[in-house]
């Protein structure tokens, strides 16, 4: 029971600010904000893109080959350690809700990602936008 009081405390930051959840398409890697589970994965170091259903509620996952090269707080390594036995294993997740994008264009934009590294770099450029297909433009596929 102290164990899980401490962790509570540790998870107490993050759930007073009250930040939405946000997943970031950088040059580097993904980036998810807004809850313990949160983080940053290289792009070449993401395994597998998912997504489950927890209590009515649709969330995305994101598993690294290696889950030690996650960059992540301390209490998202020790929940990731805590949530393994019980089937989930996911290094990054944040839940659909908490998102300002629809799931599925989020899903859609990192699996366009994964499978175009070429145009990486373009991220957070209006040609990006173009790229996944989320403003006028021919998708360059």
């Amino acid at each position: 029971m102290v164990f899980l009081g401490g962790f509570a405390l540790a998870t107490l930051p993050t759930v007073l600010r009250r930040r939405a959840g946000g997943v970031y398409l950088r040059p580097e890697g993904i980036e998810v904000s807004g809850g313990p589970m949160g983080g940053f994965v290289a792009w070449d170091d993401v395994e597998a893109l998912d997504e489950r259903e927890v209590r009515g509620n649709r969330v995305l996952e994101i598993r690294a080959f290696d889950p030690s090269r996650v960059e992540t707080s301390a209490a998202g390594s020790v929940l990731r350690g805590i949530n393994r036995p019980f089937g989930f294993h996911s290094d990054l997740s944040v839940a659909a809700i908490s998102l300002e994008a629809d799931l599925d264009t989020v899903m859609a934009a990192i699996q366009h990602e994964l499978l175009h590294p070429e145009h990486r770099e373009r991220l957070g450029t209006p040609e990006s936008l173009v790229d996944l297909g989320l403003t006028e433009g021919s998708p360059s596929r």
